[in-house]
């Protein structure tokens, strides 16, 4: 029986293009890849099933006592192939089999963040727990539980990613495959308080690509409080507004909400100060439009707490599909540059369109989005992606190419093996990104593009599955607004969904109709 193919372009010769991406799958695990595969690669179906699930998920909120009957629904539709399971020591199992095939692991608690809810996590990792800011004379009893609920969260994220670092430092020493956690801002501060620090930075004069008025900034909830932010109207120094460090930002804020976006970025240096003793990578997701400025300030500023000269243990996330995507990543590296250490960049496209267009339309602004749709954002998410690799030469950028465009990775692997424009040496492409050193890799979401991963990890390059895990149900929003708003995947579905009922027919043809 002849092996599945991989998704890339046929001229693209320097990756296998014979591979089976489900040869070492179980027949539990090849089933339901045959279920998911199919589904997404059906437009139709994958929108029936995305609202079935959502519904499920919403009964479960309202129907606690189901709650597990519907979670084994759930996955028994499938789900169960995006996630490595529903604990840490399922999902470092999930990621051990991955490391057998080549393939390394980004470990992501992916429970939504402060807002979205949160689940206790069970784990010997110590975490310290960060009190919230002191109630002040005139407090609120209502802002005040609140905040005591967003620390009470921000502690189960911080215990989750501190356990995840953990696992990942066991299978980067078994297996030496790229290996991270993952972690996401809302997981440490609120949407109320980065858009509340974002509305501020874009009033003081940092960069505003989409005319900053988000119905969350400045809104009093949580840690915000009037008397701070855009009433103040400072300004940001000119050589702060490219670029600005959570110090910069806290300038701006009152003492309440600099103390609790303090808070946040203590808690990011942390876990990425316990990361690079680990010798693991740690990438900070970005969210929405609203909050970008807040989250970039994070990024940098534990970039430049944390990095050193040599290795890029922390990686920020750079969204192309925004409009000055590109510039600000520049800046970006212009600031670790001058800092003199070496910068961890996560290239997306970005996961958030149809929600910034909505809300842009609601709010009647601009949108944030990259002016000349999907082909625009390909061409820049291109060119800033093969633009790079000089500096990955040079070792001053490790680089995560995080996409399910065969197009790009092909560029990318074209541009960093032949040395088309953009490095010297046919055939030398960069190093590998290993445990938070300089270099290339890519990655792709659990469950999706499965043979583009396939075929990079027989390639030779150093590669990446993003390993959701976390209770079913509670996972779900997050998994859903990935699935939804990646277009690039469906391509890779349908390849996925051939090779995955190609296995099954090699499997029957080799054992004579036997699945035992």
């Amino acid at each position: 029986m002849p092996p599945a193919s991989s998704p890339l372009p046929p001229r693209r010769a320097v990756l296998p293009l014979a591979v089976r991406p489900y040869a070492a799958a179980s027949w539990r695990e090849l089933a339901a890849a045959v279920v998911a595969t199919s589904v997404a690669a059906s437009p139709r179906a994958a929108a029936a099933v995305a609202a079935i699930t959502t519904a499920t998920a919403t009964a479960a909120a309202a129907f606690p006592a189901a709650a597990p009957a519907l979670a084994a629904a759930v996955h028994a539709g499938g789900a169960s192939h995006y996630v490595g399971g529903g604990s840490l020591p399922a999902a470092a199992a999930a990621a051990e089999r991955l490391a057998a095939a080549g393939v390394g692991t980004y470990f992501d608690y992916a429970v939504e963040g402060i807002g979205g809810g949160g689940t206790p996590v069970t784990t010997t990792t110590t975490t310290t727990t960060v009190a919230a800011p002191a109630p002040t004379a005139d407090a609120d009893p209502v802002m005040d539980a609140a905040a005591a609920n967003e620390t009470a969260t921000a502690d189960r994220a911080e215990a989750a990613a501190a356990a995840s670092i953990a696992a990942a430092a066991a299978l980067r020493a078994a297996a030496g495959v790229p290996v991270g956690v993952v972690v996401k801002p809302t997981s440490f501060a609120s949407a109320a308080l980065l858009c509340h620090v974002s509305g501020a930075a874009v009033a003081a004069g940092a960069d505003d690509f989409f005319g900053m008025t988000s119905s969350l900034a400045g809104r009093s909830d949580g840690h915000i409080n009037g008397g701070g932010g855009c009433g103040r109207q400072r300004r940001l120094p000119s050589g702060a507004a490219a670029a600005p460090t959570v110090e910069d930002l806290s300038s701006l804020l009152s003492p309440r909400d600099a103390a609790a976006y303090g808070h946040a970025a203590a808690r990011l240096r942390r876990l990425a100060t316990a990361a690079a003793s680990a010798r693991v990578t740690l990438l900070l997701d970005a969210e929405a439009a609203a909050t970008r400025p807040a989250v970039d300030a994070l990024g940098l500023s534990t970039v430049l707490a944390v990095n050193t000269p040599t290795v890029a243990t922390v990686h920020t996330t750079a969204q192309m599909y925004l409009n000055g995507g590109r510039e600000r990543l520049v800046a970006g590296l212009a600031a670790a540059r001058d800092a003199g250490v070496v910068a961890g960049v996560k290239l997306v496209r970005g996961a958030y369109v149809r929600a910034e267009v909505a809300g842009a339309a609601a709010g009647g602004r601009r949108s944030p989005l990259l002016p000349g749709g999907k082909r625009a954002v390909d061409a820049v998410y291109d060119s800033t992606a093969v633009g790079l690799l000089p500096a990955v030469r040079a070792g001053h950028v490790a680089l995560v190419v995080a996409t399910h465009n065969a197009s790009s990775v092909g560029a990318v692997v074209d541009a960093a093996a032949v040395g088309s424009g953009a490095v010297g040496g046919a055939g030398a492409p960069p190093p590998p990104h290993r445990g938070g050193s300089p270099g290339l890799s890519f990655a792709q979401l659990a469950g999706m593009s499965d043979g583009l991963t396939a075929a990079l990890a027989a390639g030779g390059w150093a590669t990446a599955k993003y390993l959701p895990y976390g209770p079913p149900l509670e996972c779900l929003p997050y998994l859903l607004r990935r699935a939804e708003e990646n277009a690039d995947a469906m391509g890779g579905a349908r390849a996925d969904a051939r090779a995955a009922w190609r296995e099954v027919a090699a499997r029957l043809w080799l054992t004579g109709g036997k699945t035992a």
